[in-house]
């Protein structure tokens, strides 16, 4: 009897359409769903991205795993505890087929690591009452991991497929034809930590192409244009995309050897986006480094 019970507890938590509310663009993961009541605050989907999750939480063990990553954010209908939705999606997602490695609450959730913790939680700051579920599907299809994290006011859901990574870096020929025609270049491989310009490491084969690029060619100068998506204030974009474009910048002088006055920086925020920020793919489009001629 309580078996049953549970089954159609889990059912009603997980009926209903998408809400009419969800920010656009979003929806839910395909066989997983959401909790009864629940709207989407903040989607996102990237081609292949990095996320990191809680893979053990008695060992204190976190693994970032690369692939095409979906952010998900819910809020929490009133009334409704932390325990009650992590024990529903448990089910849910053992209904779907994944395997469940975490289920924790606050500091059994490997909270000796504090930063590596606040890095699960996609643009949200983390309280001091959360809990954890982790989750892998293995099928031939590939393998989906799943961290869902809970606090009294939202629901993060993180889900990483295992795509396989497609190089899509340009030559240096293709640079120069494109700044030839059009004057300006926009690069999506130069990227930085979250809310920040301090630059990962896998921008610099792109930064080291551009560096060839301007040695190329003598009388060419350029100027680091940062752009954003809309999330955020204008003063907070402003100052990021600044911030992001001058460590380019700084990273072809001092790195590259191009001479300072062959390179200049800028950022313009979100006030030149090359499509909507209506939409999760229109805002990672116009997030991005430019090249313009100058």
């Amino acid at each position: 009897m309580r078996l049953l019970f549970s089954f159609f507890l889990v059912l009603f938590a997980f009926t209903g359409p998408a809400f009419s509310q969800d920010v656009e663009g979003a929806s839910d993961y395909p066989d997983i769903g959401r909790y009864e009541g629940t709207k989407i605050t903040r989607f996102e989907r990237i081609e292949y991205d990095t996320q990191r999750m809680l893979v053990d939480a008695e060992n204190n063990e976190f693994v970032d795993y690369e692939g095409e990553v979906t952010h998900i954010v819910y809020d929490v209908p009133e009334g409704t505890s932390m325990l009650q939705i992590r024990r529903s999606f448990e089910e849910k997602l053992k209904d779907a087929g994944y395997e469940i490695i975490v289920s924790c609450r606050e500091m059994e959730c490997g909270g000796s690591n504090l930063g590596a913790l606040r890095a699960t939680a996609w643009k949200m700051l983390l309280n001091t009452q959360y809990e954890i579920v982790t989750a892998v599907k293995e099928s031939d299809a590939g393998t989906v991991r799943v961290q869902i994290l809970v606090t009294p006011k939202w629901i993060n859901m993180n889900v990483v497929e295992n795509t396989a990574f497609e190089n899509k870096m340009i030559d240096a020929s293709a640079v120069q034809k494109e700044l030839a025609a059009q004057g300006k270049m926009a690069f999506y491989d130069i990227h930085f930590d979250t809310d920040s310009a301090i630059l990962k490491s896998d921008s610099d084969e792109t930064i080291g192409l551009i560096a060839e690029v301007i040695k190329a060619d003598p009388n060419l100068k350029i100027v680091v244009v940062g752009h954003t998506d809309n999330d955020g204030s204008l003063d907070y974009n402003i100052d990021l995309s600044r911030a992001r474009a001058k460590a380019v910048a700084d990273r072809l002088i001092q790195a590259h050897g191009i001479a300072a006055d062959k390179v200049n920086s800028a950022g313009v925020a979100f006030l030149a986006p090359v499509t909507t920020n209506s939409t999760a793919e229109g805002r990672a489009l116009n997030r991005r480094v430019e090249i313009v001629v100058r």
